[in-house]
């Protein structure tokens, strides 16, 4: 097929992101790669990876349901979703009770798998429109003429981003006893509630490489871009942006700033403890962070201080 890259500084130094895809035809018989990107767990996916493929869990991607801004509706519970998107037309529970306007995905994207295990309804099984990619969600709810009715699956960046246009839906997950914004507040972009286990909706971003028996990629070139998104304190060479604005500038939450993990799709919350944490720095970039700020000649009262803030450790 024909695949879309990014050039080199060589090739084109003045490409940018906002300037077209360049484009490229693949050698007969096709070509290995060197690294792939799951927006989930890969135990979601019908096939599993052979030993020889390492998983690394890079950001944080969570995972909406939003309706159109003329929509009263604030609040969802994970049963309701379940009656909603299981049964659809049949679901008797007002408003969404309406397949037309049910906006959903095909069932091998991750932002529908991601809700489907949450949820537990399989995802050949849900109610609504399947429709081929978030920005068709989004249209759809926007022009939608029964915005009471209206209801979709958003990756919270595509949310974020259309918040002139779409209001996300607080979410009360089983046995929980209120509902979350993945923010603090509807109107904020910390994803303090995501990030501390409020808010549950949400997978690992997963990148795939071939690794040796030690589970080092064997590739020296994979392994220095799977540190780049990782974050990792010691890439080699160091490079000459900070990798963790990239990943937060494009609504993704690194693992440095999360206090929660899980270990397979919809599953249970457990702590998590960030060996080197950017809590911090990660809220400066969102909103307004608390920690006290800290340089060479200003060091720190308590804990340690990474990227000019004080962090717990």
């Amino acid at each position: 097929v024909t695949m879309k890259y990014v050039p080199s500084t060589a090739e084109n130094a003045a490409w940018t992101t906002a300037s077209p895809s360049l484009t490229c035809t693949p050698a007969t018989g096709g070509a290995t790669l060197d690294v792939a990107n799951a927006a989930l767990f890969v135990s979601s996916c019908p096939t599993v990876p052979p030993a020889t493929v390492g998983q690394f869990q890079g950001p944080i991607q969570a995972y909406t349901l939003a309706v159109p801004l003329a929509s009263t509706q604030t609040a969802i519970t994970a049963e309701e979703a379940y009656f909603v998107f299981g049964f659809g037309n049949a679901d008797q529970l007002s408003p969404w009770n309406d397949e037309t306007q049910l906006f959903i995905r095909p069932a091998t994207k991750s932002t529908l798998l991601t809700w489907a295990a949450l949820l537990q309804v399989p995802a050949a099984k849900w109610k609504g429109q399947r429709l081929a990619a978030s920005t068709d969600v989004l249209t759809s709810l926007v022009s939608s003429t029964m915005p009471e009715k209206a209801i979709g699956l958003l990756g919270a960046e595509i949310a974020d981003g259309a918040r002139n246009q779409v209001k996300v839906l607080a979410f009360q997950t089983w046995h929980q006893r209120a509902a979350f914004f993945p923010d603090s507040t509807p109107t904020s972009f910390d994803k303090r509630n995501l990030r501390d286990g409020h808010y549950v909706p949400w997978s690992p971003t997963v990148w795939l490489t071939t690794v040796d028996a030690q589970g080092v990629p064997v590739n020296p070139k994979a392994k220095y871009v799977i540190d780049l998104l990782l974050d990792e304190a010691t890439i080699a060479p160091a490079p000459d942006f900070k990798p963790l604005d990239l990943v937060i500038g494009v609504g993704l939450v690194p693992k440095c700033a999360m206090q929660v993990t899980r270990s397979f799709e919809g599953g249970d919350l457990s702590l998590y403890d960030a060996p080197a944490p950017c809590r911090c720095y990660f809220e400066s970039k969102v909103g307004t962070s608390s920690c006290a700020t800290c340089d060479v000649n200003t060091p720190c009262a308590s804990g340690t201080c990474r990227a000019g803030f004080c962090e717990v450790r």
